[in-house]
C-alpha cells in the first residue's frame, strides 16, 4: 500500500497524536553506553553509541542513527536527544560515527554505516533487539547514508568490497531529515562534488550514479519518511520529489512531513516546539513501519 503525505491537513493528523508518544514514557530512564567499535579499524570514528530502554520487556525494535556533517564534519553525539526520546519510546538505539572526507573518500562512509548495522544486528541477543524490525534516521548528509543503505541489498558489493557481512544491512524503515538523494540531477550542492568524489560527473559517472539513492530505487525498498523544514534553503523538499515518485512507484510507502520555520539540520536539538514535534512524527513512523 501507497502512502503518501503532502497535505498539510494530513500532517497534522499525522503530528496530532505525536505529543502523546512523547509524553507516555517520559519517567522511562535510558541506560547509555559509549565508545564502542564496531570495525577491526577501531579508529575514533568506527564507534557506536547505544542508547537502551531501562525497561526489560523481551525483543525489541531498534533504529540506527547516522549524523549529518556534509560527509566531512559532524560526530555520533549529535543524535542524543532523539536517541533518547526513542529510547524511552521503547527502541534499542545505536548512533553511529564513520570515517569522513577528505581523507577517507566514498565509498568509505556507506562502508562504516553498513558495518554498524551489521554489528547492531550481530549483536541483537546482547542488547533485547529484534534484527528483523530495525529502522534507521539521518539528517542531511547522514540522510544519504540511510537512504543508500535502504537500495542496497545483501548481494551488492557497494561499501562491502571485502564481503565481511553478515546480515542484510538495509533498514526495515528509514527516516530522512532533509537528505541529498541524487548528485547527478539535482542543482549544484555544498560542498561541491568535487570535494566529495574529487571528480566531475563526466569524469566519473559510474559512481555519482551508485551514490545517488534517487537512482538506485528497483523496488523492495522500505517505508520511508522524509522531513523538511520550511526554511531549508539547502535541500528543500522538492529536491527529493524524484525519490518520492520512484519509491511510490515501485510500491514502497513514502511520507513527507514538513515543519514551519525550521531551517537545515533542525533534528538534533529538541527545544523548539516544531524540533519536538518532528520526534514525535519520527516515533510514531517506527512504531507504525516497524509494528512496535
Amino acid at each position: 500500500m501507497r502512502i503518501i503525505i503532502f497535505l498539510f491537513t494530513s500532517i497534522i493528523l499525522l503530528i496530532s497524536s505525536q505529543s502523546g508518544i512523547l509524553a507516555s514514557s517520559q519517567t522511562d530512564s535510558v541506560i547509555v553506553k559509549k565508545d564502542i567499535p564496531y570495525s577491526s579499524r577501531d579508529s575514533a570514528k568506527t564507534r557506536l553509541d547505544l542508547y537502551l530502554p531501562a525497561r526489560s520487556g523481551g525483543l525489541r525494535p531498534g533504529v540506527l542513527l547516522v549524523h549529518g556533517g556534509g560527509w566531512r564534519g559532524g560526530d555520533r553525539t549529535q543524535w542524543g536527544e532523539l536517541a533518547r526520546v526513542l529510547a524511552k519510546n521503547g527502541f534499542v538505539c545505536a548512533s553511529a560515527g564513520y570515517r569522513l572526507l577528505p581523507e577517507h573518500p566514498f565509498p568509505a562512509a556507506i562502508s562504516d554505516v553498513r558495518l554498524a548495522m551489521d554489528y547492531f544486528k550481530s549483536h541483537a541477543a546482547e542488547y533485547s533487539l529484534d534484527p528483523k524490525k530495525v529502522g534507521a534516521v539521518g539528517s542531511s548528509a547522514g540522510g544519504h547514508l540511510v537512504a543508500l543503505l535502504a537500495t542496497i541489498g545483501p548481494g551488492d558489493r557497494l561499501g562491502d568490497e571485502e564481503g565481511k557481512l553478515s546480515w542484510d544491512t538495509r533498514p526495515q524503515a528509514v527516516a530522512c531529515y532533509n537528505p541529498v538523494l541524487d548528485f547527478v540531477n539535482e542543482p549544484r550542492i555544498w560542498p561541491h562534488q568535487l570535494l566529495i568524489f574529487n571528480e566531475t560527473p563526466e569524469q566519473a559517472l559510474s559512481l555519482y550514479l551508485e551514490e545517488s539513492p534517487a537512482l538506485r530505487v528497483k523496488g523492495g525498498e522500505p517505508p520511508f519518511l522524509f522531513l523538511y523544514g520550511t526554511q531549508d534553503d539547502l535541500t528543500p523538499e522538492e529536491k527529493s520529489r524524484a525519490m518520492v515518485t520512484s519509491l511510490a512507484a515501485a510500491g514502497a510507502p513514502v511520507e513527507v512531513a514538513f515543519f514551519h520555520g525550521m531551517k537545515h539540520g533542525f533534528g538534533y536539538s529538541l527545544v523548539l516546539p516544531e524540533q519536538v514535534r518532528a520526534a514525535g512524527v519520527v516515533a510514531d513512523f517506527f512504531k507504525r513501519r516497524l509494528r512496535y
